[in-house]
């Protein structure tokens, strides 16, 4: 729906979904007499609101505002596994979330091209499913009654002549509101307080360059928030170039060299072992 020459815009919808999942005998070891077919039906409204508040020849401001329902089935990975570090769980309920946000977007084109984004969210969900670890090095999908997840994220991309600049910034609280008393009203196991991602990429003639660094704030590993699964905050930095080599009418030869983890951190992942070290690939790529 678009009303006053397209500066509000409302989208409301209904969004069905059916899945349908399969076992082998017995379906679960849980519960060996539980249906082979498990089929999974979904109808969930929703609305989102768009508007632009204000307009001049180089400046826009965007409100914007979205209520809707959404479901989520388990993952493959969730219900059978992963031989060595995750234990199945078979009997998996889909989670069930009701999400409310409002936001603004500002645009300034002018010498330097800019976009700010703002979003504040809050989201309720029901059977939310987890990693919760089974073991020091294996977890388990778990369902959890009830969690709260509220918080705010940030955008901003800046533009000028060679050089561009990103920053992603998320803060957000989410806790646990089921009926176990030992984690009710405490942080979900694996879920920053900070999330920060942020580079930048220079252009200049037939080469691209660009850092990316990434900020991953200290989580828990577990329900009850033991310090003993305690995750510390980590930094990870990206690294890439891209060249043209030849370039003709038609055709093309470009080089690209990537580079992951520059500073080789070996921070704990989320079952004990260390994420992968540094990491280089290159390859190169003909168009025609």
């Amino acid at each position: 729906i678009s009303l006053f020459n397209s500066a509000l815009q409302i989208h409301p919808f209904l969004r069905y979904e059916r899945y349908v999942d399969r076992f082998n005998e017995p379906a679960t070891v849980q519960d060996p007499l539980k249906e082979n077919e498990v089929v999974r039906e979904f109808l969930d409204p929703g609305i989102r609101i768009k508007g632009l508040a204000y307009e001049s020849d180089a400046f826009q401001l965007f409100l914007r505002a979205a209520a809707y329902r959404s479901r989520r089935v388990p993952l493959f990975i969730e219900l059978f596994g992963q031989s060595g570090s995750i234990v199945s769980n078979a009997d998996l309920k889909a989670e069930d979330a009701e999400t409310f946000e409002g936001g603004a977007d500002i645009h300034y084109n002018g010498p330097v091209n800019i976009k700010l984004s703002s979003t504040v969210f809050q989201r309720n969900i029901r059977d939310m499913i987890l990693f919760i670890p089974n073991s020091r090095f294996t977890l388990r999908a778990e369902n959890v009654d009830a969690a709260s997840i509220q918080g705010i994220e940030n955008g901003a991309d800046v533009e000028w002549n060679w050089l561009n600049l990103f920053l992603r910034y998320t803060y957000q609280e989410a806790i646990n509101e089921g009926e176990i008393s030992f984690a009710r009203g405490k942080y979900l196991p694996l879920r920053p307080l900070h999330d920060f991602t942020g580079g930048f990429s220079i252009a200049y003639s037939i080469i691209r360059t660009g850092l990316e660094s990434n900020y991953t704030g200290a989580v828990f590993q577990d329900r009850s928030n033991d310090f003993f699964f305690y995750q510390e905050p980590r930094w990870l930095h990206n690294f890439f170039l891209e060249c043209r080599l030849l370039e003709n009418p038609g055709h093309a030869l470009d080089f690209r060299l990537d580079v992951s983890n520059v500073l080789n951190d070996r921070s704990e992942d989320l079952i004990g072992y260390p994420i992968p070290g540094r990491s280089v690939y290159a390859s190169l790529q003909y168009s025609f």
